[in-house]
Formats: structure tokens, sequence, C-alpha cells
């Protein structure tokens, strides 16, 4: 069977009604972690995509170890061995950092802990404890190969901040970051989807709202199928209330068929599913599963909406 790769694309249709933008979304997520889930994506603060972050954040609870398993597995440089070099690596430089550097916070979250992390420690340090002719203020030069890495101390308190953003010291760094941020393979997105509620419709006790789901075509495994580029999306939402009963079921297949042609031509959009649904006044937990049949790719997620 034959996949055929599709490259990223961002149109959003416009809608009359939104409940949160994805950023804010993510954000108001973030902060309702629960303290396994917070003490994870703040360690891996360095290292985390953003498209990883957004989907931690939607799974369901039961679903995010799986992820964390996930997520130091597709780092490991080397699978076939028991140890994950990458990961012990990663955490003995946080515990390195805290040790190394005092201050005001933690090592690990200071400039000088960020840049030891996730560089590794410099080839040379001069430190200069008293400020000098041109930094009058104690300051730290880092090496790393030929260039410098500098760190200031403004408030004199152990807080030192980075102040070097030479295009070498950026090169590294983002050769740094890419290291640990590679996990997937660039031709091809995270398999996610967008969605939110919209309301249609309030009578007294009643209210109409609409799901909607939006899935950029750049996360979609096709088939090659003669002149055509095919796929099937399975689609179920639960709704269910507080004390987990299910209200309402929805299930459905969309078939997605087009040619390379048209895809050209019409890849700047996504493809988008909107689901009716009638319930009475009350708080319902939605519950989503989509399935991209060809790549046998899931995603789940959970989302909490007061009527």
């Amino acid at each position: 069977m034959k996949h055929l790769t599709i490259k990223r694309i961002s149109f959003l249709l416009p809608i009359s009604f939104i409940l949160l933008t994805s950023s804010c979304r993510v954000l108001l997520l973030e902060t309702k972690l629960d303290p396994a889930g917070k003490r994870f994506l703040s360690e891996v603060r360095y290292i985390v995509t953003t498209e990883e972050k957004k989907i931690f954040v939607e799974l369901p609870v039961e679903e995010r170890e799986e992820f964390i398993n996930e997520f130091w597995k597709k780092r490991d440089p080397d699978p076939d061995t028991e140890v994950n070099e990458f990961k012990e690596q990663y955490y003995e430089r946080i515990e390195e950092a805290n040790h190394l550097f005092r201050g005001g916070k933690p090592g690990w979250l200071q400039d000088r802990g960020k840049i030891y992390i996730l560089l590794g420690p410099p080839h040379e340090r001069s430190p200069y404890p008293l400020g000098s002719r041109s930094i009058p203020y104690p300051h730290e030069v880092w090496y790393y190969g030929l260039f410098p890495v500098t760190f200031v101390d403004y408030s004199r308190n152990g807080d030192y901040r980075l102040i070097t953003y030479n295009v070498y010291h950026l090169h590294e760094l983002n050769i740094a970051q890419a290291k640990g941020q590679k996990t997937f393979k660039k031709e091809k997105s995270l398999f996610d989807f967008d969605w939110h509620i919209k309301k249609i419709k309030e009578e007294e006790n009643k209210i109409e709202l609409s799901v909607i789901i939006k899935v950029p075509y750049e996360n979609l495994w096709f088939t090659a199928k003669d002149d055509k580029m095919e796929t099937t999306l399975q689609l179920s939402i639960e709704v269910t209330d507080d004390s987990g009963q299910m209200i309402k079921k929805f299930e459905n297949d969309y078939f997605l068929s087009t040619d390379e042609r048209e895809f050209e031509k019409n890849r700047k959009e996504k493809f988008v599913m909107e689901i009716p649904f009638a319930l009475n006044k009350g708080t319902y937990i939605f519950h989503s599963e989509l399935i991209n049949t060809t790549g046998e790719e899931k995603r789940t997620k959970e989302l909490k909406f007061q009527l």
C-alpha cells in the first residue's frame, strides 16, 4: 500500500462563535493538569514541541502515561538497549544545573541552566564576579568551540541572564533543541485535530449546539488508488454528564477522495466536520475519538462544557 505525504497547511474557516482559541485553550488546559502532568511538562519544557504539548494537555488522564513513555522512547538514540541515554543525560544535567547555579530560583530554570541542559558543560568558562571594563556587572562567559555565550547578573543576586545572541550561538542552540525535539519525521506532522463547541440556539432549558472538528490535511495518510488519493476518517463522540452517564453518542465515517491537481489547488484548507447536538442545560463532558484508517492513527480528546 502506497502512502502519500502531505505538507503543512494553516487555513482557518470563519465561524460565528468560538468557545476558546486553540492557544488559549491549551494554556487553560495546562493549568488544569493533575500534578503528575504539570511536573512532566515542566521538566521537559526545553525539548517538548508545541505540537506535543497541545496533544498532551488534551489527552484523557489515563492515556498520558503512554504518551510520556512514547515521548522518551522516540528520543532514545539506541532503542535496542535497556537504557535511554538521552533521558538519563537530560535529567542528570537538570541535577547538575541545580547544584552548579545558585540564585532566586532553581538552577535548571535559570538561563545558565537552560544552556547547560541543551548544550552541555562549556569547553571553557571565564567568570567575572566583580564585572569588567566592558560589562560593569558580575558576568560569565562560556565558550563552546570558538564562540562565547555571555550571562550577566544585572541585579547582583545570582540570577544571570543570557545576553549573547550571535548567529553562532543561535545555530548551536537550535541544533541542541532540534536534537531534543527530533521525535517525528518532518515530512509528516503528528496526527491531530482542533475542536470547539459553537452554540446555535438557546430556548429555556434546551440548547442547540455544534461540535466543530478541523483536521489539517497535512496530518493525514492517504492511499494512492489509481489516480486518486483516498482515506476514511472514523469519528465518534460520546457525551456524558458529571456522573459519567451516557447522554448522547455520535458515530460516522467520512470518506475523503481527491486527485493531485485538486489537492494542490485546495491544500491550504482543513477538512471540517460539524456535528449537531441538542442538550438540556447542565455540565457535560464530550469524549471524541478520530481515526485515520489509512495510517491506523488514532487521537482521543476530552472537553468539559457547561451549558
